[in-house]
């Protein structure tokens, strides 16, 4: 759901609203407003407000159906990024098993950091 959307809905819903009953207490029926000798302020007014109240339930709708922008997601790490890790982390265990030396973990270090540079 589209807050702001939904907001500006409400807000056309209630300004239609209210020129709709001021054109109404200023004079004719909106009924009459197709005759042309009918066709005056009040007419104008209570045709604007129906037009208002409309577009307000059109956008407030629309505001509800949409998807919710997500803000704050994590971005997920592309696949080089992801390979680098496992590796450090596989050469990382290696060295903590005693499977290779500290000068062995400092070469396959920057052997992968030049891979993955």
């Amino acid at each position: 759901m589209n807050r702001e959307l939904v907001i500006i809905g409400i807000v056309f819903i209630i300004v239609g609203g209210i020129v709709f009953l001021v054109g109404r207490a200023t004079g004719n029926s909106w009924m009459h407003m197709m005759s042309p000798q009918y066709y005056n302020f009040s007419s104008m007014m209570t045709t604007y407000g129906v037009i208002l109240i409309i577009a307000g339930f059109i956008v407030s709708v629309v505001g509800v159906a949409m998807p919710e922008k997500q803000k704050n997601v994590p971005v997920k790490k592309n696949e080089t990024s992801f390979q680098k890790d496992e590796a450090f982390e596989i050469l990382r265990i290696r060295y903590a098993k005693g499977e290779v030396s500290k000068e062995q973990f400092d070469q396959m270090k920057k052997d992968l950091e030049k891979k993955f540079v």
